[in-house]
């Protein structure tokens, strides 16, 4: 008996034009560029998650901030707190109670002054190489 026939419980043998079986194929670009497109759509939505979750993240460090700083202020202690609007980073001030005047600041002035000159000089450096 040869591959190509059938043999049915009955004795009958029917021949078959037998060929493998294949998926059909949608016509479509090449992988490559569907690989390039997918991989591009994935770090599109992975940099919008980033971006979101940097957001949020942002908004949670104020509200923080901002009920830390009210708290103190109930207890009629001389703390602040903040969020750097350029840095995007928290800065506490230590403050007299009576006179309102700033005892200490974490990080301090020149820090955060510092802190924004190498992001700007940083961000120039980025800006050459491209």
């Amino acid at each position: 008996m040869e591959i190509n026939t059938v043999n049915t419980s009955y004795g009958a043998t029917f021949a078959a034009d037998l060929k493998p079986a294949t998926a059909p194929q949608p016509a479509t670009e090449p992988a490559s560029k569907l690989e390039a497109r997918l991989n591009t759509t994935d770090e599109t939505a992975q940099s919008q998650d980033a971006a979101e979750a940097e957001h949020t993240d942002l908004e949670q460090l104020q509200k923080i901030a901002t009920d830390l700083s009210d708290m103190m202020s109930v207890m009629r202690k001389g703390l602040a707190f903040e969020v750097d609007d350029t840095l995007d980073i928290p800065v506490v001030s230590v403050m007299d109670m009576d006179s309102g005047e700033v005892i200490r600041q974490i990080p301090n002035a020149e820090a955060l002054e510092l802190a924004q000159k190498l992001s700007d000089v940083a961000g120039l450096l980025v800006k050459t190489e491209a």
